[in-house]
């Protein structure tokens, strides 16, 4: 019968069997793993509790919590990330397309929440990262829209022209932040 071995590479030797028998082959790897360096536009969303948030894009693309359902949605495959639920919970999209994106919130209990988000671009020596809040007090099934464009350069801002419409929510002004 075949038998499968681990093996490693060795400079100047090549493969040197490490073990035979108990290894059950299912594919190949590298060890230490070659990772690049991150690279790219990236937009990143903090939520601190309780709410559950949906981030579209100009495109429609979606991720987070769709409150439809109530299930995690993420309509950017790989360049999307979510850290599932906990606190705090991180949404991030790599290489975003510029335009305006919708965040919706939905209350899961009574108590403060905030948003922060973030932007900028990874893999540069002097990496600034933008960054916008919004905050309020939420209550089970309360719901807010904030609106921000994200910009060419990786510039953020929420949108100034009406687009914040809270709805059952005791809702914080939404100014940029002092840090921005």
């Amino acid at each position: 019968s075949p038998s499968t071995a681990l093996v490693r590479v060795v400079e100047g030797v090549g493969l040197v069997t490490i073990a035979t028998g108990f290894v059950s082959a299912h594919g190949v790897a590298v060890y230490p793993a070659v990772v690049p360096p991150p690279s790219g536009a990236v937009v990143v969303v903090r939520i601190n509790s309780p709410v559950d948030v949906l981030v579209t894009d100009a495109s429609g693309n979606r991720i987070g919590v769709d409150p439809a359902t109530g299930l995690p949605v993420n309509d950017f495959g790989q360049n999307g990330f979510d850290t599932g639920p906990g606190e705090p919970r991180f949404l991030a999209i790599k290489n975003p397309l510029p335009g305006s994106f919708a965040l919706g919130a939905v209350g899961t209990g009574d108590g403060l929440y905030s948003i922060q988000v973030y932007s900028g671009v990874l893999g540069q020596p002097e990496t600034t990262l933008n960054q916008i809040s919004a905050g309020g007090t939420a209550s089970p099934g309360s719901t807010a829209e904030h609106g921000f464009a994200l910009a060419p350069d990786t510039t953020i801002a929420f949108d100034t022209d009406g687009d914040l419409m809270p709805d059952a929510l005791d809702n914080c002004p939404l100014v940029p932040n002092a840090d921005q």
